[in-house]
């Protein structure tokens, strides 16, 4: 699987926090591959990612290329328009700034780390919200290549 990045997130600022039985990341110069030894048929091949610290941004698109075992390949890279939706949309995540979370909380002390940890709270909410689009497009995956 490759991902590239949105701007603002450097290679070398994700880190492979859980992935199948020996599967590695390896840093590209523009994003990541996360790939290992061959999953049994059926097996998701869910990962998740640490991301250092978000770019200051409302939405972050991450377009992800799977290669599969036989060659073939799922390009999950269109944005959305505006009319409908893309065939193989690359994933959006949409994001609250730390700005709007600290300006909404109590005190000096809670809006200063409210501030400056937005990014690591971003975080940890784009990694379960991409490994949930990377079960979406494996379930629409296999609808698609059941009808046709």
């Amino acid at each position: 699987m490759r991902v590239v990045l949105p701007d603002g997130i450097a290679p070398g600022d994700v880190t492979l926090a859980d992935a199948p039985r020996g599967w590695k990341l390896k840093a590209t110069s523009d994003g990541y591959t996360v790939a290992g030894p061959a999953l049994k048929t059926g097996t998701d091949a869910e990962h998740k990612v640490r991301i250092r610290r978000l770019p200051d941004a409302r939405q972050l698109v991450f377009k992800t290329v799977e290669t599969y075992a036989d060659g073939e390949m799922s390009r999950w890279i269109e944005l959305p328009t505006g009319g409908a939706e893309p065939e193989q949309p690359a994933p959006v995540l949409e994001v609250q700034g730390a700005t709007e979370a600290a300006a909404t909380s109590a005190g000096p002390d809670r809006k200063k780390a409210t501030g400056r940890s937005g990014g690591v709270s971003a975080g940890l909410v784009a990694v379960p919200l991409l490994l949930a689009a990377g079960a979406w497009w494996l379930i629409r995956r296999r609808a698609s290549s059941g009808s046709g």
